[in-house]
């Protein structure tokens, strides 16, 4: 085969796997909206990981075969233009004109010597990363824009706490504790020692200690206070906020093990997953201290500088020492295959280690736990049954929030009865149970709303009330027996119980038509705007079947607004409160 033809079949298979990426990028873009649509906050978040990591991987799977032949060609042209440059006559004479600054320009620039091009680039990374560090702890100190968004950012976090999503976030926050981050160091600075690798093990050494010593200082210098202790999921530690052990440990060690790792790769897309990888778990260690409520994110950001100017000291000196210091690197110890075995025991054994220590954890077992009952105190009638006043209804939760954690339709609907009994009404007037969200199902009601099949059961969109998505969701179609227009209602289980029955709140609205989403190009229904009607046409079908209306409260002012799928509502903010019949 021609050189030539090689070329060209090069070309077209770069051009192909760029057009793939594309497309696909496209598909995972797609499904994670749609999960988005019908899942709770737990997947959400995890399939948004999963699709940045994902993305990233596609886009080195496409550069892999056009990465090289780009790469040569920059290179090509820089050296072009450096001798270019070097040749022009006006270079030439700012040169002759200002030797010493020349001359200094070309010591450090130079290959030739450690005080050259390695050192200039590590320092420039080292003041540049120690100068956005500084910055952000001073202006995290004092009220300034950061302080804003530390409180947003904070409060979103905490909007999107479920028990699952809690126990995935623990996982990254025990691996980033101190003792587990100096634990696993030393593990892998054995196994470095075990094959022969000195340097490797003198960088992640220096790394981590190196950098633990620079958090601590850093904590007395700046001495900045913790979030409030009401909003944390833990016990806040006693110690100083900024910077955050756990953020700094984790892009420390990460970062120098990755480092080493994508020094070791063969191919592009190797490198870029090394990369992914580690970045992934430094990114969600540091999440999962915001997320538990025991940093500030402008605490975990200025850990992340912190980190990467001594990073880039040491990664710099590594360099350096390689190119033009002595070997220091040893004989390995045993043969090839002690040393794999070895190496993939205790990984495994590290891997094993921290999850079921992090799942077995007393803390995320009691942060987990479902939180008491509690009596609901309101005003009651001469028969007993609940006359709340406003402000005993506002003690009930009352709003209920997108998935981004803003608020949408307040509650219109309390019942008073067991999940029995709120089941036994709703059936007993007609109503089916919505299927839980599940491909299977989803899969089912896109055949049925296309061919306008019957579908009683069809999953309804997760709506979210203090993060938990609804507990039971209930349906009756209007008319014929199809998805395209249905009443539909999500309820949720309090924690408040009247006269030792559960009590429980609601959305309601009625789905008029099927559509593509304003927010997200999917399948969704339109709902009517008058939500006040829904609640009502419910309130009634259950008294006809024996719950009785205890009372009419006001949990909110008149209000409007936007549904998930971008569909309009309002409503006057009131109340049915129903009994169910013992």
């Amino acid at each position: 085969m021609s050189s030539k033809e090689a070329t060209r079949r090069r070309s077209h298979r770069g051009r192909t796997r760029l057009l793939l990426a594309v497309a696909i990028g496209f598909v995972l873009w797609w499904l994670n909206q749609t999960i988005a649509q019908w899942s709770d906050r737990t997947w959400v978040f995890t399939s948004a990981v999963a699709f940045i990591f994902l993305l990233i991987l596609l886009a080195a799977w496409a550069l892999s075969a056009a990465g090289p032949p780009l790469y040569r060609f920059v290179r090509s042209v820089a050296r072009s233009t450096w001798a270019g440059a070097s040749a022009d006559p006006e270079v030439r004479a700012f040169a002759e004109s200002h030797p010493r600054l020349s001359a200094w320009l070309v010591r450090r620039t130079t290959l030739s010597a450690w005080s050259g091009i390695y050192l200039t680039l590590s320092t420039v990374a080292v003041v540049y990363f120690l100068f956005n560090f500084v910055s952000i702890a001073r202006r995290a100190s004092a009220t300034s824009i950061l302080t804003a968004y530390d409180n947003q950012i904070s409060a979103l976090l905490r909007a999107f706490r479920t028990p699952n999503l809690t126990r995935i976030l623990w996982f990254f926050t025990v691996l980033g504790d101190p003792r587990v981050a100096f634990s696993v160091t030393a593990i892998v600075v054995l196994l470095l020692l075990l094959w022969g690798r000195r340097l490797d093990a003198l960088l992640v050494t220096a790394a981590v200690a190196g950098g633990a010593l620079l958090g601590e200082v850093a904590k007395l210098v700046f001495h900045k206070s913790r979030p409030d202790a009401a909003l944390a999921l833990i016990k806040s530690p006693s110690s100083f906020s900024l910077p955050s052990g756990h953020a700094l440990y984790a892009l420390l060690f990460w970062g120098a093990v990755g480092y080493l790792l994508v020094r070791t790769a063969t191919t592009t897309f190797r490198k870029v997953a090394v990369f992914v990888a580690c970045a992934t778990v430094v990114v969600m260690t540091g999440l999962s201290r915001i997320y538990l409520g025991v940093h500030w994110p402008s605490d975990v950001l200025a850990s992340w500088m912190l980190a990467l100017a001594w990073l880039s000291a040491c990664v710099g000196a590594y360099l350096m020492w390689q190119r033009y210091g002595t070997s220091i690197d040893g004989r390995p110890v045993g043969t090839p295959t002690v040393r794999w075995g070895a190496t993939t025991g205790a990984v495994l054994l590290v891997a094993v280690a921290v999850i079921v220590g992090a799942s077995a954890d007393p803390i995320l077992k009691k942060v987990v736990a479902s939180p008491p009952t509690v009596v609901w105190k309101t005003s009651v009638d001469p028969s007993r049954l609940p006359q709340p006043t406003p402000e005993q209804a506002q003690t009930l939760p009352h709003v209920s929030q997108k998935l981004d954690g803003t608020p949408q339709a307040p509650i219109g609907l309390i019942f008073v009865g067991s999940e029995r009994d709120l089941v036994d009404e709703f059936t007993k007037a007609g109503w089916s149970v919505a299927d839980k969200p599940s491909p299977r199902s989803l899969l089912r009601a896109l055949v049925t709303a296309y061919s306008d099949q019957p579908y009683p059961t069809a999953p309804v969109t997760p709506s979210f009330l203090n993060g938990r998505v609804e507990d039971i969701a209930f349906e009756k179609p209007e008319g014929p027996v199809t998805v395209r227009r249905r009443h539909h209602s999500r309820w949720w289980k309090t924690d408040f119980t009247f006269q030792g029955r559960p009590v429980w709140v609601a959305t309601a609205s009625f789905d008029e038509s099927l559509g593509v989403a304003s927010t997200i190009p999917i399948l969704t229904h339109h709902i009517s705007p008058n939500i006040d009607a829904e609640q009502r046409y419910i309130a009634q079908d259950l008294k006809t079947e024996g719950a009785t209306i205890s009372s009419r409260v006001r949990v909110s002012p008149p209000a409007a607004g936007t549904n998930a799928g971008g569909d309009q509502w309002f409503t006057q903010g009131l109340a049915t409160v129903l009994v169910g019949a013992r």
